[in-house]
């Protein structure tokens, strides 16, 4: 979480301003993203690792790649879930890795933005913050379900076309 502050931070401060107000390009890169971390997939083979295996340098790289999920269209799951696999572990592995890693990665970055930004609370927000949570929660646990019963690369593709929607 710290290596991605570091990178996320600096490159959102960076590039804030540069690459703002173009939604449509962001959901374009994130497809493109999750398409190469699809295709990166048949080129590999399915790892054997497990999250009890994880060290050291499985943290500083896939923090360091999760950094670059700053860039809009550059998507926090699709670089997270490559770092593993490239690290050797397994589809299912990567999927729960890849999601308790967003935990610390998307609450430090809230919390950052808003002081930054002004800090409130208020019931409205409380409540959408607790629905996230349990419509993510929710979300987690059928790609994990997925990704047990199908190859990585597949879910990735649909994951992409899923981010084209909105355009």
């Amino acid at each position: 979480t710290l290596v991605t502050g570091i990178i996320g931070g600096s490159i959102y401060f960076l590039g804030k301003e540069t690459l703002g107000g173009r939604p449509n390009l962001f959901s374009v890169l994130t497809a493109g993203a999750l398409i190469l971390t699809g295709f990166s997939r048949f080129s590999s083979s399915d790892g054997s690792r497990e999250v009890r295996q994880l060290i050291d340098e499985d943290s500083v790289f896939t923090g360091f790649l999760q950094g670059f999920s700053i860039v809009p269209g550059i998507s926090r799951s699709g670089s997270t879930v490559f770092a593993l696999l490239a690290r050797g572990f397994n589809g299912r592995e990567a999927f729960r890795l890849s999601f308790l890693m967003s935990i610390p990665a998307v609450l430090a970055a809230n919390i950052g933005l808003k002081i930054f930004s002004g800090f409130t609370v208020s019931p409205g927000l409380t409540l959408a913050a607790f629905m996230a949570f349990l419509s993510g929660y929710a979300s987690i646990g059928a790609v994990l379900k997925l990704a047990d019963k199908t190859e990585v690369s597949i879910i990735c593709f649909v994951l992409a076309g899923l981010s084209l929607l909105p355009i």
